[in-house]
């Protein structure tokens, strides 16, 4: 399981993209995005740019302009945050966002024990850090 220095690293891999569109996201894995249909994450994000990525323990989020969702991720058991590396063989490439002009960032694991939700901040009483 992921430690604090590899949540930390992984939330400096989301500041990457902090600012990029989002133009494609990946979301059929039903395990990683559950409770959240395929493509009920990608109409939430796709045209929206992150601008933020916060970490509370092993809980990572980051959150979207003009106040629309967050995108809150866990890496599960051994995840991590791949940021501009190509897709991963065996689609270990969990959940992944493209982005405007090139580039992507992946939730990317060998085995299926991380997670993925939208959510909004008002309602979950997340406040920045």
């Amino acid at each position: 399981m992921p430690e604090l220095p590899e949540a930390e690293r992984a939330r400096r891999q989301i500041d990457r993209v902090v600012g990029r569109e989002i133009v494609a996201v990946d979301d059929r894995d039903t395990y990683v995005c559950r409770p959240h249909a395929p493509g009920e994450i990608a109409s939430a994000l796709v045209g929206r740019r992150l601008t933020s990525a916060h970490r509370r323990g092993k809980f990572l989020w980051a959150e979207t302009d003009d106040g629309g969702p967050d995108l809150g991720l866990h890496l599960g058991m051994a995840g991590r945050i791949a940021v501009d590396e190509p897709p991963a063989p065996n689609a270990w490439d969990r959940f992944v966002l493209e982005f405007a002009g090139g580039g992507r960032m992946a939730l990317r694991e060998k085995r299926n024990r991380q997670h993925c939700e939208r959510g909004d901040r008002r309602r979950q009483g997340r406040t920045k850090q």
